[in-house]
């Protein structure tokens, strides 16, 4: 687990988003292609981006079925040489995609800071980047939610058919489960964004069941709990002392597997109606790496007009949070100012 040596440092955290809902302007900052580039481009110095970008054109019109989904690179090596540069204090110059022309943009210059947090598609997919990670998190989202949420968003907003919309998403799916879904096993937590419970058959996918899914062992990370740590508990809070509409809200803490690894999973189905009550679940909570009482609250009000505030996608989000900065303090030996 490296935190760099020249100079030193904080955690290097890597937020898979490949989970998201796949969309021809989603933002993408690596390039990735299947392995079908021209013999041309078979060699080991790296070809000029202009060149990549006439190949990328050259393979979607010879490949009609051509993602971004596949692990596979024209620049293969690109990705761990710059992170092993950022880690060791250096700049680097890193590509940039535009979604609109279909061309390499001018290189962004990216010098090495405190805090490194690497994003995108194919986050874990090179092993000797996997071992640079200080931690490691992982958005899973649902087929079923991803189908919903990309049903509202395309035919409302962008005045897609359904069965445009059923295509682009079948187009995409066969890449996505073979080159960014496995990646999830990586994860030291994954946060998975699954359909409600608590209505039965319900397609709209607003209420969400998320679950954060944490792997024992890991370094420098003391997994959350509810109640009470390594016990199964479900629990349904709805009363006095918590405001629920229909169809209410459930938790639930226990040990499972995941990919045959041992693993603690804390799960919230429904959404909060009153956000500052959250302080009454906060109260049963335990190992958050909060500083103060009602942090947790405090910062879910803070961003209580965004997308997830109000269910488990944002308390989940929060923790985690938290967690990165409580590791960033144990790897630095720094403490993190917060006002309460």
């Amino acid at each position: 687990m490296g935190t760099g040596t020249s100079p030193p440092l904080g955690p290097v955290v890597w937020t898979a988003l490949g989970a998201d809902v796949p969309s021809d302007d989603s933002p993408c900052r690596l390039v990735a292609m299947p392995r079908l580039t021209p013999r041309a481009l078979a060699h080991d110095r790296p070809a000029p981006l202009d060149i990549l970008d006439r190949a990328k054109k050259w393979l979607v019109n010879h490949y009609p079925r051509l993602t971004r989904l596949p692990s596979s690179s024209l620049f293969p090596d690109l990705m761990y040489e710059q992170t092993k540069a950022l880690m060791a204090g250096d700049a680097v110059e890193k590509p940039i995609y535009n979604h609109v022309t279909g061309v390499m943009d001018p290189a962004e210059k990216i010098e090495s800071p405190d805090i490194l947090i690497l994003e995108g598609l194919h986050p874990f997919a090179d092993e000797r980047v996997r071992e640079m990670f200080d931690f490691k998190i992982y958005l899973d989202i649902s087929d079923d939610v991803k189908f919903a949420w990309k049903i509202q968003r395309d035919m409302a907003e962008r005045g897609h058919s359904l069965e445009s919309i059923k295509a682009s998403i079948e187009a995409r799916k066969p890449d996505f489960d073979e080159f960014v879904d496995p990646q999830k096993q990586y994860a030291d937590v994954v946060i998975q964004v699954l359909p409600t419970q608590l209505i039965p058959d319900d397609n709209e996918g607003k209420i969400l069941r998320v679950r954060m899914i944490m792997k024992e062992g890991v370094e420098n990370f003391d997994a959350p709990y509810l109640f009470d740590e390594g016990s199964t508990i479900s629990w349904i809070p709805c009363g006095r002392k918590l405001t629920c509409s229909y169809p209410g809200i459930k938790f639930f803490y226990g040990p499972d597997t995941f990919f045959g690894e041992e693993v603690s999973v804390l799960e919230m189905d429904g959404q909060f109606d009153k956000l500052e009550e959250l302080i009454y679940v906060e109260s049963h909570l335990s190992s958050t790496s909060t500083k103060f009482y009602g942090e947790i609250t405090q910062q879910m009000l803070k961003y209580q007009n965004g997308p997830g505030s109000n269910n488990g996608t944002g308390l989940f989000q929060t923790l985690c949070g938290l967690k990165v900065r409580e590791l960033y303090e144990r790897i630095s030996e720094k403490e993190v100012v917060t006002a309460a």
